[in-house]
């Protein structure tokens, strides 16, 4: 039996055009660069950037409409599965923020009304559960955004899901359009190129910016086969990890890009290399580095895209795994090499081979849980800054936004007690988020918008893995670094992430958790979909967690199944699900000790009190009721039945507005 990933098709949508042929468009060394025209910026207007060739969006997001594009070639002609086994992982950095930014705009020097509907686009999963809805998956969707290696990680995601037999077809999808935040963003950060960038040269000068979607459904080879299905390459390695470093600047001598490369090739030699090689001064550098680290005299060819399609952001990770499909079938390499490099050190890189590995099932063992922390707010209260982190010297924590304090704080806690024997290098972290640096991105449009001034720091601090990167530098912590975005089962999006992982033995332990802040703008969001915002709360929740014997100290509990699904429409349909569910875990509704039970809107709540209904009442539990509302809070669970004292096994259901659920079965040792 082999579960080795197999690539069955994938489509692509960039400023070269449309499918592989535009793949080979850029191989053929042809540009596709302008003058900027979509996204306004008063200091860079000049500057030659990548715009998608798109139609109309209509109703769609501009980043949607490019990825709609893209899934519908990738997906013409796949053979059918179990659409509970058909799951779906979204990589972007910024989502739908363009429109959001036009609407801001408006607003603020057109005297026009605020639509907070608009602000559906900024959560970057919401093009996920289209996408999802789109091609009929039942499975797990979740978004990941950590910059520039964002669909990187939804690929390794997809990869690990597959060779754990979480899923038979994994649709893995990466998209970014242009928008303000990122041209100036760059801009600020005196990162673009002032004409064609040119990576690897020594007279570089930074990056053009681009626009792209890219889409790759994959499966493990044995369905493949049993389908007839053509394969295009096999993923034979992939590996992610962090350097632990710096906010967006890469570790200059490229060590922990060099790990995830060699343990790509785990022995195995390659002639191909796709390049991040975005044309910077620092990224190329550490590149360079990391190349001569693993390949030292023999180094491949090398090749970059960016300077004939720019720089697409989210999206880069997919496009470079497009583009060295097409040059492995031109040029007759049986392998190929291709990485991403994101903001806060990010790392991810992936083997494409002609012929299959042999890859056995993984097995999923129990997550042990060695700490837990907690920093929020009172509920329909703010958290007061000023009361974070008291021990850490003011200086210090200057940039650092309030919710990266709060994650921090909340790390802290976890970590107080954990005697940790792993080593750095096979510790990761993974946060969800719902809404990830809002504030931040507020901060950053408002002020362009308003005084045309771009902050640099707001631009650094806007990105959803900012928190989840703060706290790798901080611990030093070095594998995988994560920030998964699914509404309110977004701290198990993370928790799946992390888990994987694990279990494909790419690390040991993870800092896992959720973190969500309040926004004017959500607060206002909420309210025009009906929901009340009085009980709003601010909440970082983190665990560290990971295999058993991470840590010298006794595991406090343990997490033995987490399924995130979509749900069923009839709330009673789903109760008949989680019955079915329990049973599987070879389980009984009196087994539970307590159940609890979170749920995104009112829409959402008949869904938990159907569940509930299955209970004693003194066997359910609320904690919105304690805590607030938030994104993040079913990643309280398992803290709460720690305070509570005392061993049982207990279960967690999240609801979530997007029509996603999870189900997660903890022990309390």
């Amino acid at each position: 039996m082999s579960l080795t990933p197999a690539i069955l098709s994938v489509g692509m949508v960039s400023c070269a055009g449309r499918g592989l042929e535009s793949a080979g468009a850029i191989l053929d060394g042809r540009r596709f660069l302008s003058k900027l025209s979509v996204a306004e910026s008063r200091k860079h207007s000049e500057k030659l950037v990548g715009e998608a060739k798109i139609s109309k969006c209509g109703k769609l997001s501009r980043c949607a409409a490019m990825l709609m594009s893209a899934l519908e070639d990738a997906f013409d002609g796949i053979p059918k599965c179990d659409p509970k086994m058909l799951s779906l992982w979204f990589g972007t950095s910024i989502g739908g923020i363009w429109e959001t930014e036009n609407m801001l705009e408006k607003k603020f020097l057109e005297g026009g009304k605020e639509n907070p509907e608009i602000l559906k686009s900024y959560e970057c999963s919401t093009i996920a559960e289209l996408a999802a809805k789109k091609i009929g998956s039942m499975g797990e969707c979740a978004t990941y955004s950590t910059a520039c290696s964002s669909s990187s990680l939804a690929l390794a995601r997809a990869c690990s899901a597959i060779e754990t037999g979480e899923c038979e077809v994994a649709v893995v999808c990466g998209a970014d359009a242009l928008s303000r935040i990122t041209v100036n963003g760059f801009g600020s950060l005196l990162l673009l190129s002032e004409g064609v960038s040119k990576p690897f040269a020594e007279d570089r000068d930074g990056i053009n910016l681009g626009e792209a979607a890219g889409v790759a459904v994959i499966s493990s080879e044995d369905f493949a086969l049993k389908r007839g299905a053509e394969i295009m390459a096999y993923i034979s390695g992939w590996s992610s990890t962090c350097d632990a470093y710096h906010p967006t600047a890469p570790r200059p001598d490229g060590e922990d890009l060099a790990r995830a490369m060699s343990e790509c090739l785990s022995g195995a030699q390659t002639k191909l290399y796709l390049a991040h090689g975005t044309g910077t001064i620092g990224n190329d550098a550490a590149e360079l580095a990391a190349i001569s680290r693993v390949f030292g005299g023999e180094k491949p060819r090398t090749i970059s895209v960016k300077d004939k399609i720019g720089h697409t952001l989210g999206a880069s990770g997919i496009v470079n795994m497009i583009v060295a499909l097409e040059e492995m079938k031109r040029s007759g390499e049986s392998s190929a090499l291709f990485s991403s490099i994101g903001f806060g050190g990010n790392n991810s890189c992936a083997l494409l081979s002609s012929s299959p590995s042999k890859t056995a099932p993984k097995k999923i063992e129990p997550l042990y849980i060695y700490g837990a922390g907690l920093s929020h707010s009172e509920a329909g209260n703010l958290r007061d800054e000023s009361d974070i982190l008291k021990e850490v010297p003011p200086l210090k924590k200057r940039k650092w936004a309030k919710l990266q304090k709060m994650a921090l704080e909340a790390a802290n806690s976890a970590l107080e007690n954990a005697e940790i024997s792993a080593p750095p290098t096979r510790i990761g972290v993974c946060l969800g988020t719902g809404l990830g640096m809002v504030s931040e991105t507020a901060k950053f449009l408002e002020s362009y918008i308003l005084k045309g001034e771009a902050l640099p720091t707001a631009f650094t601090n806007s990105v959803h893995n900012a928190c989840s990167s703060l706290l790798s530098q901080q611990k030093g912590f070095r594998a995988l670094n994560g920030a998964a975005t699914a509404k309110e089962v977004s701290f198990e999006a993370a928790l799946k992430e992390a888990w994987g992982e694990i279990a494909t033995n790419r690390a040991d332990a993870f800092l896992i958790g959720g973190a969500d802040e309040i926004s004017p703008y959500a607060e206002r969001f909420l309210k025009k979909r009906g929901e009340s915002t009085s009980d709003i709360s601010e909440l970082a929740c983190v665990y560290f967690a990971g295999k058993f014997g991470v840590c010298l100290s006794k595991p406090l509990a343990k997490i033995t199944s987490c399924s995130l699904a979509r749900s069923e429409r009839n709330p009673k349909d789903e109760q008949k699900i989680f019955e079915k569910f329990l049973l599987s875990e070879n389980l009984s509704l009196p087994s539970l000790k307590k159940i609890f039970l979170f749920f995104g809107g009112e829409r959402k709540r008949k869904f938990a009190d159907s569940i509930a209904s299955l209970f004693p009442p003194e066997n359910v539990d609320y904690p919105q009721s304690r805590l607030g509302k938030n994104y993040s809070l079913s990643a309280t669970a398992i803290r709460e039945a720690i305070e509570m004292g005392g061993r049982g096994i207990f279960a967690s259901c999240s609801f979530a507005s997007s029509g996603m659920r999870s189900y997660t079965i903890f022990e309390i040792l």
